[in-house]
């Protein structure tokens, strides 16, 4: 009998501390961070959400299934199939993404997944 009531509970514990799904529709974001300093502070962050605030240098959507959004600093974000989203967002404007922080390296930082977050929403940079 008690290996049956501790398999629920294994799959919810599984589920709540290794799901990215969970943690971009659920969590809130760890830390709030600029573009330009996610590369020099983002590190004890990585595989948590945060949030991000940062200048488009570009957006790339020619693979419908794969889209691309970098901010200044070659902060790589990830956007998926989101391709709709990714349309509304204008090379040189300042937006905030929030995602799961990848990687950081040399060639640049990768969120992944990511997505807009409102603009409204309050954002207390890092400092």
């Amino acid at each position: 009998m008690r290996r049956i009531s501790s398999i629920p509970v294994a799959l919810i514990l599984a589920l709540f501390a290794g799901c990215t799904g969970w943690k971009m529709d659920y969590a809130d974001p760890v830390v709030h961070i600029l573009a330009e300093d996610l590369a020099s502070k983002g590190s004890p962050y990585l595989g948590k959400k945060i949030a991000v605030k940062g200048k488009v240098e570009s957006v790339d959507t020619t693979n419908p299934k794969s889209c691309w959004v970098i901010l200044e600093g070659n902060v790589k974000c990830h956007y998926g199939d989101f391709q709709g989203m990714v349309f509304e967002i204008k090379t040189g404007e300042v937006i905030v993404i929030s995602g799961i922080l990848e990687s950081i390296s040399k060639t640049g930082v990768l969120i992944d997944p990511a997505m807009g977050r409102d603009p409204l929403a309050p954002f207390d940079p890092l400092k």
